[in-house]
């Protein structure tokens, strides 16, 4: 079953963080550690690749943009991680709510939504998993003459032919020359796989947790549509239920009737057994409602936990975007009125560029 505690499981494998659910302390101080050598190399690359972006890539306003996106973005995974870390008794919590709370009393149900969380888990992985090849792959690929002669201008190295997944500029080192260049594809290899299962594991446990919540609802509502009826077991036998989270029900049984030395009346056992009915609906309704306080208390500890980045991170980065994208419409359009071009290149290639010398006035 594809659930918080797998994924959070699969990302303390991978390094992302550290829950600290480990029986041993010993055990908990090498996660400890293991993350803090995974979390240190991502950042060291992703320094190199901020010192490339502000030192090479602003040469080349498109370039710089897009490298500054990708460096938002990764950057925005650390944060969220490091919210997760310092707050995982929150996380912590949530995941024993699913694990233990959680009513398995429909199998039907419980198995439908296995099988969405899995397909929606698996699919985001094998998405990400394309485009981390797809990305790999293109390094390998010739680039145009054009390209080359951005390329040649932006970065200014030996071999500017050779692209590296992820544009690193790192002090005193050419990134392009042997062996160097090989040592950096490789790990920036392994960086870019292990930051697809984060993203993909990451998208997928809030999903995941809805999914098997949107489930509880519905084994909830089969128990709504039970009041006021019979309730019968698979063979067709009365029961009386216990725990309706648990699907926990006993056989009805009908009490014995005290007879008194005069037979008992008809009407007044009709109005026992009403009694006992009215009873038992009054028990069955009180379960229902402790279910649905339950999920509802569970629905409001996922929407306002503090370690979940909430609206106001996914607003305020929407925001960004969105004005970076106007500025870019804006400065391309100007860009495109004046004709910025770097030195060695003609007028013919229609190239859009930005060189030191030449730097546009301010709109």
């Amino acid at each position: 079953m594809v659930s918080m505690k797998q994924i959070c499981k699969f990302l303390e494998m991978t390094g992302l963080f550290n829950l600290h659910r480990h029986k041993s302390r010993w055990t908990d101080h090498l996660q400890n550690i293991y993350v803090s050598v995974q979390m240190g190399l991502f950042l060291s690359f992703l320094l190199c690749q901020l010192y490339s972006v502000l030192t090479r890539a602003v040469r080349y306003f498109p370039e710089c943009l897009q490298s500054l996106l990708e460096n938002l973005i990764c950057w925005y995974l650390i944060i969220y991680a490091a919210s997760c870390q310092f707050r995982y008794e929150g996380l912590n919590y949530l995941i024993d709510q699913v694990e233990n709370t959680f009513s398995k009393a429909d199998t039907r149900i419980i198995q439908k939504y296995h099988r969405l969380t899995k397909l929606v888990s698996v699919s985001l992985l094998i998405a990400l998993c394309i485009a981390t090849f797809t990305l790999c792959v293109e390094t390998f690929l010739s680039i145009s003459p054009d390209e080359l002669e951005i390329r040649r201008f932006v970065y200014r190295t030996a071999h500017p032919e050779r692209k590296l997944p992820m544009n690193l500029r790192i002090p005193f080192l050419d990134e392009t020359k042997s062996w160097t260049y090989e040592i950096l594809y490789a790990i920036s290899i392994y960086l870019f796989a292990m930051y697809s299962m984060w993203v993909g594991l990451l998208a997928s446990m809030m999903p995941t947790t809805m999914m098997h919540l949107r489930g509880q609802y519905e084994i909830l509502c089969k128990y709504i549509v039970m009041i006021g009826q019979t309730h019968r077991d698979y063979v067709g036998n009365l029961i009386v239920y216990i725990n309706i989270e648990k699907n926990e029900f006993v056989l009805e049984s009908t009490p014995p009737v005290k007879r008194k030395p005069r037979q008992m009346k008809m009407k007044r056992i009709w109005k026992q057994k009403q009694k006992a009915a009215e009873c038992y609906q009054q028990n069955f309704v009180r379960q229902i409602i402790r279910f649905h306080q339950r999920l509802i208390t569970f629905q409001n500890e996922v929407s306002t936990l503090e370690w979940f980045p909430g609206k106001r991170a996914y607003v305020t980065f929407f925001d960004s975007f969105t004005i970076a994208g106007r500025r870019f419409l804006l400065f391309s359009f100007f860009q495109s009125r004046r004709g910025f071009y770097p030195p060695g290149v003609g007028q013919t290639n229609q190239l859009i560029l930005t060189s030191p010398s030449t730097q546009p006035e301010q709109y």
